[in-house]
């Protein structure tokens, strides 16, 4: 038997095998020069259940192939169950990005995430 079948590593697996799943949305912007978009990330449980998301929004200016510059950034926290409980969250700003990150308290054990969202001097997103 190889350690995967044994019972033991595949119940240890399971129960560190948590992951997060990040999701980018694009808002369509009327201005060439500007964009803006969010991107969520979902913190997972071993048993696949959404247990907290954390998502950044970021606005950004573009000069089209030349330069970007994120100008603003909000942070949002949202949980899905009810062992989760919210701690903190912040969000900034550094050159074409923005940045989102939360601490949240899951049974007793803090997860922190930070998410970030660039655009690049097309204004494509990332």
């Amino acid at each position: 038997m190889n350690a995967t079948e044994n019972p033991a590593v595949q119940s240890y697996l399971k129960k560190v095998s948590s992951f997060f799943v990040t999701e980018l949305t694009r808002e369509n912007s009327l201005l060439r020069s500007s964009q803006g978009g969010s991107k969520t990330s979902t913190y997972y449980n071993s048993n696949d259940v959404a247990i907290f998301a954390v998502t950044v929004h970021g606005s950004f200016t573009y000069s089209y192939g030349v330069s970007s510059s994120a100008t603003s950034a909000s942070c949002t926290v949202t949980t899905y169950s009810t062992s989760a409980s919210f701690q903190s969250k912040d969000a900034w700003t550094s050159g074409n990005s923005a940045y989102g990150y939360a601490n949240v308290s899951y049974k007793g054990r803090n997860t922190s995430r930070t998410v970030s969202i660039s655009c690049d001097s097309y204004g494509n997103l990332s």
